[in-house]
This record gives structure tokens, sequence and C-alpha cells, in this order.
């Protein structure tokens, strides 16, 4: 439908902005330049194809419902700004418990969660998100500065998870989301 392809103009547009905004920031700031920011990119290209091929759903990240938890009143703070840049509308959270809470009343197409947390950790409540209706393939994507978590996450078996580092450029966290979203 006419809908359909707008939408998906729509979040390609935005998708292909925020990768070219990723790209710029680590010419200027080539120390920004890692395994994550690479990663992302190499995502969002094939996340474009594949909506240009059509083997991608077109989403729109104007409205999506995104879910953040992070007990770090600066990161949390930091994350809503750069996604609600982006578009979507995002209910930030202080612990896991309020994220597990906020997820069984609502849906979301995003949750971004630090790892290190006081209660529940993030592997941990990612792990009792998946149990909740409705949860069992929302994007999780971990935003972490333990310098070996990616080499540890990518040796799990959620496909539905991604990680990115910290610090982060905003271009990355964006394009991260605008990449994983569902």
């Amino acid at each position: 439908s006419e809908g359909a392809r707008r939408c998906g103009r729509e979040h390609l547009g935005a998708l292909a902005a925020q990768a070219e905004a990723l790209a710029r920031a680590l010419v200027a700031w080539p120390h920004h330049l890692n395994a994550s920011s690479r990663r992302t990119l190499a995502q969002a290209m094939a996340r474009g194809a594949a909506e240009v091929e059509g083997g991608a759903p077109p989403q729109s990240p104007q409205g999506a419902a995104a879910l953040v938890v992070d007990d770090d009143a600066i990161s949390r703070i930091t994350m809503t700004q750069v996604l609600e840049k982006a578009g979507f509308a995002v209910t930030a959270v202080s612990e896991a418990q309020a994220a597990l809470a906020a997820a069984a009343q609502r849906p979301y197409r995003l949750v971004l969660s630090d790892v290190l947390m006081e209660g529940l950790n993030g592997l941990q409540f990612a792990a009792r998100l998946r149990l909740i209706d409705g949860c069992r393939d929302l994007p999780v994507i971990f935003v972490t500065a333990l310098a070996d978590f990616d080499t540890l996450f990518l040796q799990g078996d959620d496909p539905a998870a991604d990680s990115i580092a910290k610090p982060f450029l905003p271009a990355e966290l964006a394009t991260k989301a605008l990449t994983r979203m569902r």
C-alpha cells in the first residue's frame, strides 16, 4: 500500500541520514572508531539494503515506543534525548524492575539497557524481559563501558540483542536504534 511505502521511505531516509551522520562523526573523531561503531555502520547498511530489496519490513521511527533502563541519570538522559531526536517516544526508568513493569504494560519496539545496574543487571533484566508476553523477540541494545563485554556478548544466542560501547557518539546510538527497531 502507499502508506507502507511512505513508512518505508521515511525509515530508510532516517536510517541513511543517521548512518551518514555517524560516518561524518567518525571522520571528525577517529578515536571513536571501534568494533562497536564499525558493527553499527555495517548493520545499518545491511538493513538499508534489505529494505531497498524488500527483504525487511518498512518501519517508521516516528512515535515508535522505546524503553531505556539505566541507573546512571546522565546516561539515561543522554540516551533519551538521542532517541527522542530520532523520533522515538521514550519511557526512561532507573532500574530493571521498573522496566519490566513498563514492558508488561505496553508494547515497545526497542529497549536500551545498561549492563551494570544495581539489583538486576542488564543481562538478568533481558532474560526476564523475554518471559513477558510479546517481548520474546523485542530488540534489546546493551549499552556498556565494559571492555570485554563485546567479546562475551557475541558468544550469546539471542538474535534480538545487540550492544553498543560507552562512550558512544549520539549518531551511533541513533543509527543502532533505527537499525534494530522492530
